[in-house]
């Protein structure tokens, strides 16, 4: 069976989200070598990852992120 990287749960969360949020370093780090994460997906409030990363305060999940030109650091949050 094969595991789906950009399962969500019922607030539309995705393992990326999870690991942003709860500045999983070595994890997000892994995510982004996958180019089958879906790295700007929304929630079901319209939140990306990265909103998560700012609000939350993650400097180093910050730089990781920033240093990736797929992430969309200019989505607005709702």
């Amino acid at each position: 069976r094969r595991i789906n990287i950009n399962e969500i749960d019922e607030d539309g969360n995705t393992p990326f989200h999870f690991a942003c949020q709860f500045n999983h370093e070595k994890v997000v780090e892994m995510l982004l070598k996958d180019k089958r994460v879906d790295i700007n997906a929304k929630n079901k409030e319209g939140k990306i990852p990265f909103h998560y990363v700012c609000w939350n305060k993650r400097e180093k999940v910050c730089e990781i992120l920033m240093k990736d030109s797929r992430v969309n650091i200019l989505e607005k949050d709702k």
